[in-house]
């Protein structure tokens, strides 16, 4: 029995899921996923800046 490994258990195949049935994402996964975002949220910003200006320009004031 000594170093006897189940071919039923073995780690290879665990997979550790979320409630939801997802596995999780790695951390090279995340990180892209996080400059995707940033990204996303600085070119939000520019945009809400350009709109903000354009709204100013055509006399709205924004408080």
């Amino acid at each position: 029995m000594d170093n006897w490994v189940s071919p039923l258990l073995s780690a290879e195949d665990c997979q550790i899921c979320q409630p939801d049935g997802e596995g999780f994402l790695t951390f090279v996964e995340l990180g892209k996923k996080l400059k995707q975002v940033q990204k996303r949220a600085e070119t939000d910003e520019q945009r809400g800046q350009i709109l903000e200006a354009k709204l100013r320009a055509l006399g709205v004031e924004l408080d």
